[in-house]
């Protein structure tokens, strides 16, 4: 199974002071562990990077998400996630331009996405995108 992991989850699981029962983190600690495809895109790496206060721990982060592909998005992704945010509009959801992309990622590469956000879950009623259900 290919997965894309939000940020939210991996903000989650690379806690200091993570919880240690969030049902997130345990999906996620369960793909690695299981040896599934995980999806890293680049947006959710600036995400995580530019969260950090110093250079140090930016590249200590980047050497713990290394072993993931990076998929940084291409021309046919953006104008996916165009076409994401203007379908989800349409429909009265509101969705995030970083969100779009991050969901664009997804389905191009035939991946469920691995969430907390709500908005992801609106965004799913209306277009064709996979989720990883999260127990509450």
């Amino acid at each position: 199974m290919r997965v894309v992991v939000d940020t939210c989850v991996w903000s989650l699981a690379l806690a200091r002071h993570a919880p240690s029962d969030a049902p997130a983190v345990a999906i996620l600690r369960r793909l690695i562990e299981d040896g599934e495809e995980i999806l890293l895109p680049g947006i959710v790496l600036q995400e995580l990077l530019q969260g950090l206060r110093s250079e140090a721990s930016a590249t200590r982060l980047r050497g713990v998400l290394e072993p993931f592909e990076l998929v940084a998005g291409d021309a046919d992704d953006f104008a996916h996630a165009a076409t994401l945010f203007r379908s989800c509009r349409a429909k009265g959801v509101g969705i995030a331009t970083v969100d779009a992309l991050i969901a664009a990622i997804a389905i191009s590469h035939g991946a469920a996405l691995l969430t907390t956000a709500a908005d992801f879950g609106r965004m799913a009623e209306v277009v064709p995108l996979k989720l990883l259900p999260v127990p509450a």
